[in-house]
């Protein structure tokens, strides 16, 4: 089976399981954290960088108000601090965006405030101080193998990765990571903020003092930047280890949150907790399915 018809064949399989009501019936005592990265308008969608990492206005702002009506959507240290206590999880979630974009500030976050969503950003220390683009906006998709190379050879540097080929368009600003200033702007009660690393390199590929400078010079170079920070850390391309996890923690995290598909349920390794991370283009039977923790498998 070609890829469009595998699309179109599990685009309607999850329309015919979420007409069973299977997806309401699956929220059971779980939680959802959800992870996005970018917002873009919507005459950009395909066009500005990684198609899966930028969704398009519209499709963010029904996903976001869909969120609203079916979640008690409370901040981020909220539901982590449930989950310590051992204290009910049924029916929150948490909203989370990944790297800092300009575009997540500028168009998304309007739309979280409208329906009192709060949200915690989880920024690239080096992409705000130079703000140029990331690897895979530049390259877009590519293969397995080039990318596996990219993030262990090349640890998942930008600029060790990005110096391998020569930059042949200009993104548009939405695209581009934000700067300090934009960040700063975007603080408010409903606005956390975490720590994503000073490089998003991969760190299960880096030593372990590699590992500490990412995050204690992170938070360090947050609270100068931000004046406040919180101890998560969304590890950079969601990927973590028991050394990493082991690092992080002794660098003063308390929670680390990776990109494995799942809900958080009482008792869950707070080191390495599950989001949902939702891509472009994902349509809302799918959504409403993956956000009540049923995913299709093949």
């Amino acid at each position: 089976m070609n890829k469009g018809l595998r699309r179109l064949a599990i685009h309607a399989a999850y329309r015919a399981l979420h007409g069973t009501g299977a997806a309401r019936w699956n929220r059971r005592a779980d939680a959802v954290v959800f992870c996005y990265h970018n917002v873009i308008p919507d005459e950009l969608v395909g066009r500005a960088g990684n198609p899966w990492i930028h969704a398009g206005l519209s499709e963010f702002s029904e996903q976001i108000e869909w969120i609203s009506k079916h979640f008690a959507v409370v901040p981020l240290g909220e539901l982590l601090s449930r989950l310590r206590r051992g204290r009910p999880l049924k029916g929150l979630a948490a909203v989370t965006f990944d790297d800092g974009y300009t575009g997540c500030l500028r168009l998304a976050i309007p739309v979280m405030r409208s329906v009192s969503v709060p949200f915690t950003l989880f920024p690239v220390i080096r992409a705000a101080d130079q703000r140029t683009p990331f690897w895979w906006d530049v390259f877009g998709e590519v293969g397995n193998a080039e990318r596996e190379r990219y993030l262990t050879s090349l640890t998942g540097d930008s600029e060790l990765i990005l110096a391998e080929r020569p930059r042949n368009a200009e993104l548009p600003e939405d695209a581009m990571p934000a700067s300090w200033s934009a960040l700063r702007s975007a603080l408010g009660g409903d606005c956390t903020i975490g720590i994503h690393g000073m490089t998003h390199r991969n760190l299960t590929a880096l030593s372990p003092a590699e590992v500490a400078w990412e995050v204690t010079e992170a938070r360090a170079r947050m609270n100068d930047e931000i004046g406040r920070t919180m101890d998560v850390v969304a590890y950079p391309y969601g990927l973590t280890n028991a050394a990493v996890q082991a690092e992080t923690e002794r660098a003063g995290c308390q929670v680390g949150l990776g990109l494995d598909f799942g809900l958080i349920r009482d008792g869950d390794s707070t080191m390495n907790l599950s989001r949902i991370t939702v891509p472009a283009g994902l349509s809302m039977s799918t959504f409403a399915c993956w956000a009540s923790g049923l995913q299709l498998r093949g």
